[in-house]
């Protein structure tokens, strides 16, 4: 399985192009660097601990945000997400998706015990894990605390170029 969890600084403007975010420095699986270490750390934990797992999203432009919020509002599907564009840690390269990772190295959506294990060892590391909100459950998700830092001062760090 590639390891995921070596982040090195690449990037100095956010790859979702065009500028979006004045101040933004993403490493190159689209963490900020602000936070890499401590993702870095989460997912050194998760190697440790054996947990097999694929990154599927980290940084978010606004755009793709726009089109996740309309699914279930606008276009067919369930909503997905509550946050509108500039409203998502995702935004801000705060935020991280991961899927488990089966005994035969197939993504499995539906592994509770490997999503648990993977919220336990991000609450280690100062982490939110979405499986523990009330509404709109995201198991998958992990960001950086919204007690820590909320969207409004990241729309202040990081404004709209």
């Amino acid at each position: 399985m590639e390891n995921f969890w070596f982040f090195k600084k690449k990037r100095n403007s956010n790859p979702g192009g065009n500028g979006l975010r004045k101040n933004l420095i993403l490493d190159e699986k689209g963490i900020n660097t602000t936070y890499s270490g401590r993702f870095n750390a989460f997912l050194a934990t998760l190697d440790f601990n054996n947990l097999k797992y694929k990154i599927i999203e980290t940084y978010r432009n606004d755009e793709k945000q726009a089109d996740y919020y309309k699914q279930g509002r606008e276009i067919p599907g369930n909503v997905i997400t509550n946050a509108r564009p500039g409203e998502s840690y995702h935004n801000y390269g705060a935020a991280l998706d991961l899927v488990p990772i089966d005994k035969n190295g197939k993504v499995d959506f539906t592994d509770a015990i490997a999503y648990f294990e993977m919220g336990v060892a991000a609450s280690k590391h100062g982490l939110e894990w979405g499986g523990s909100w009330k509404s709109l459950k995201d198991s998958g998700h992990f960001q950086i605390p919204s007690k820590e830092i909320s969207i409004d001062e990241l729309k202040l760090k990081y404004p709209l170029a």
